[in-house]
């Protein structure tokens, strides 16, 4: 398509384009002309610093339909924006807010988990490996936290689809045994797949499927599950080298040689790459 300079942090995407986010500003790839934009560089806030946020960097992107929000969460920050990360308008330290509900301070084992349930951010907090999740129900219009409650598991991994299905992997605190659970529209939770002690990781989701690891090292397989009916198939280990693509339920595998440092792709170079659907 095109190329830019250096690299992105991060990304937000919608059918007609992304927003690629820089140190230096945000870039806007046209997907319908399959062009890069020029370089939107970050304004300067009126104390005089950059308007980037370092959330962007390992941090995750959601997008709220319902409120038309872009948010941007990490272990220590929540930040809203209201023009596509133009510019972040709502900040909260994490840490501050948990205290309000947990007074214990973050340790070495704290752990955030984030998805979207209609104007709301579901944040699911873990103070150690050893309790259970506190989730906490924040309004993103108003920016007040409405609901709070103690889970009777601990999350470990939350995966959302585009049609707002919320699933996670948990673990029972007491018993360490492992399932997957469904986290309803109306906050109820209900058990989808248990594995007991079998371990269970890598957790994906589309529209129909749902994907994840189960055992470890030789002992590792992959699980592909209908969502409607529940039923599954196992597989062989799915490898580092594929990338799930959930807009099609298929993995996509590009030709090994992309990962070379001497390999320079030119502009309108077509990508090799080995496509399979899961269905």
């Amino acid at each position: 398509m095109s190329q830019g300079q250096g690299s992105f942090y991060n990304a937000y995407c919608i059918p007609e384009k992304c927003i690629l986010f820089t140190e230096q500003g945000r870039q806007v790839m046209n997907l319908t002309k399959f062009m890069l934009d020029d370089l939107i560089p970050w304004q300067e806030s009126n104390n005089g610093y950059y308007r980037f946020p370092l959330a962007l960097i390992g941090g995750k992107l959601l997008y709220s339909e319902a409120t038309s929000q872009l948010v941007l969460v990490d272990n220590k920050t929540i930040m809203t924006s209201l023009d596509e990360g133009e510019s972040w308008e709502y900040s909260i330290n994490t840490e501050d807010l948990v205290k309000q509900y947990y007074a214990e301070d973050f340790g070495e084992f704290t752990q955030f988990h984030y998805a979207l349930s209609g104007d709301s951010l579901v944040i699911f907090y873990n103070h150690h490996y050893t309790t259970n999740t506190l989730e906490i129900t924040l309004n993103l219009v108003n920016k007040e936290v409405t609901k709070t409650r103690w889970l009777p598991l601990r999350v470990k991994e939350v995966a959302q689809n585009d049609k707002g299905d919320i699933y996670f992997i948990a673990q029972h605190a007491s018993r360490e045994l492992y399932s997957v659970v469904q986290r309803q529209a109306d906050g109820n939770v209900e058990i989808f797949y248990e594995s007991g002690y079998k371990y269970l990781n890598d957790l994906m989701i589309s529209s129909n499927d749902l994907i994840l690891n189960k055992g470890r090292n030789d002992d590792k397989v992959t699980l592909i599950f209908s969502l409607k009916t529940k039923n599954y198939t196992s597989y062989e280990k799915i490898t580092d080298d594929m990338m799930f693509n959930p807009a099609l339920s298929s993995f996509i595998r590009l030709f090994d040689n992309y990962g070379d440092d001497d390999t320079l792709l030119l502009l309108g170079e077509r990508l090799k790459y080995s496509h399979a659907s899961i269905n």
